[in-house]
């Protein structure tokens, strides 16, 4: 891999500056006031290489050196970071442990108020309160179920629909052999309501474009998607994760993990 070599080389700057990454962390255990009051922040740094083989370019991050496994909080300051970057910029490295393995992803359960408010924020970037008065709007309008719940319930009609939707539009391979049932955390959510979801599956959103705005249709589809997502198999992944070998006298280790969907 002397080729990785030479392109770390040349950006040594980059390097420097954008992969040795600053982290200033709050440690402390338990939620005692005193213990929260006495907060010290600690500055620790970890390192990642941009690395390149066969014309592909993966980050592998420095997690041991010398055969030693690096603690969190292991490199405590800027002039240890640079330092130890130094030697493996200076290094060879080499692919010495590569391994695959089969996971599987549990789909997402249906929204609740505090969950659709969440990814509303994260995906759109709509506010709570934008969010919830959207919602209003879509479940006056009959799109939607109730949005103001904490429940992750699905009706047997609803699970149907979804599972004979799912069927048609994807194939069986996407359908579970039975429905996911969602359980909330919450020993007070109220477990008669139902999730939020939408009232016809088959009402996509490409079906509202002259009812709702664009607004609205960007968080029905939000809802939609979950609604379908819930009723599906588990996603399939190949996981690859790298070992890389700085060739120095620290035997610096890197290590790298990619994922493939095979079935989303």
């Amino acid at each position: 891999m002397r080729k990785v070599f030479s392109t770390i080389l040349k950006n040594l700057k980059l390097l420097t500056q954008n992969h040795i990454k600053f982290n200033v962390n709050s440690v402390y255990s338990g939620i005692n006031k005193k213990e929260i009051e006495d907060i010290i922040s600690q500055e620790y740094w970890t390192i990642s290489a941009i690395l390149e083989k066969n014309n592909q370019s993966f980050e592998a991050q420095l997690f041991k050196i010398n055969d030693k496994t690096l603690d969190k909080l292991e490199i405590k300051n800027e002039e240890g970071a640079k330092e130890i970057s130094q030697k493996i910029k200076q290094a060879d490295f080499s692919v010495f442990d590569l391994k695959q393995k089969t996971i599987f992803n549990s789909p997402f359960p249906p929204f609740t108020t505090s969950t659709l408010q969440q990814e509303s924020w994260q995906k759109l970037r709509f506010s709570s309160k934008q969010t919830m008065m959207l919602a209003q709007q879509l479940y006056e309008q009959g799109l939607i179920t109730y949005m103001r719940t904490d429940s992750v319930n699905i009706s047997k009609q609803a699970i149907a629909m979804v599972r004979k939707f799912i069927e048609q539009e994807f194939g069986k391979d996407y359908l579970p052999s039975t429905f996911n049932i969602y359980k909330t955390k919450s020993k007070l959510s109220q477990e008669a309501h139902e999730a939020i979801r939408t009232t016809d599956i088959n009402k996509t959103s490409l079906k509202l474009t002259d009812k709702l705005t664009g607004q609205q249709l960007k968080l029905y589809e939000l809802i939609w998607k979950r609604f379908v997502a819930c009723q599906m198999s588990k996603a399939t992944l190949k996981q690859t994760t790298n070992n890389v070998k700085a060739q120095n006298k620290d035997y610096d280790v890197l290590k790298a993990t990619g994922e493939i969907v095979v079935v989303e």
